[in-house]
């Protein structure tokens, strides 16, 4: 990373970028990088952590979700914090350029544009900002081999809305107890009801 003076030179207006992302999202690839990518690249703070989750079945992620997400909350170790104060933190703080996730995926060219012009003040061309949407997709980032890499994979499906083919109606209220509120701010929610919705 380079010295922080020469990063506002480069980029006069924002001197960070915040990804926003669906934090329900966020728990689902992240049971799978927990679980199973450092099960697999495995580390001493890795193995440890995942000792403290013993379920009888890791593909159960219906099931196991509901125990992940309390844990992940109140056990922040892998990062040292939870998405909710990450939340707290970042939101509406000057100085920073914000991008959602969710419209670089939906809308990735003009979104690129966005970032651009506000980091650099300076328009780029349509065809730069194809270009580099091609060069960097989510869909080159992600090529697994079999269905076995694609679980473990660091770059895994990146899809929106997945949370709601897992999301039991405990693991609804759970991530609205811990989350919920943080959920609103970002506008992802109008209110508390989306987590008493029955399960599937």
């Amino acid at each position: 990373i380079p010295p922080l003076r020469i990063f506002n030179n480069k980029f006069p207006k924002s001197q960070f970028i915040v990804m926003w992302r669906d934090g329900r999202d966020i728990m689902v690839s992240f049971y799978y990088y927990f679980c199973f990518h450092m099960a697999s690249h495995s580390t001493w703070t890795g193995r440890k952590a995942i000792k403290r989750l013993p379920f009888n079945d890791y593909d159960n992620i219906y099931d196991n979700l509901p125990i992940f997400i309390e844990f992940v909350f109140d056990n922040p170790i892998i990062p040292n914090f939870s998405w909710s104060s990450f939340v707290q933190f970042w939101s509406g703080m000057e100085g920073v350029l914000h991008v959602r996730y969710e419209n670089l995926r939906n809308d990735t060219v003009n979104e690129i544009k966005r970032i651009v012009l506000e980091l650099t003040g300076r328009e780029i061309r349509e065809e730069l900002a194809m270009e580099i949407a091609n060069e960097f997709s989510f869909f080159r980032q992600a090529q697994p081999v079999n269905a076995e890499d694609r679980r473990s994979a660091f770059v895994r499906k990146g899809q929106i809305g997945e949370w709601r083919d897992y999301f039991s109606e405990r693991a609804r209220k759970t991530f609205d107890h811990y989350g919920g509120n943080e959920l609103i701010l970002l506008g992802y929610e109008r209110d508390h009801l989306w987590a008493n919705l029955r399960e599937r």
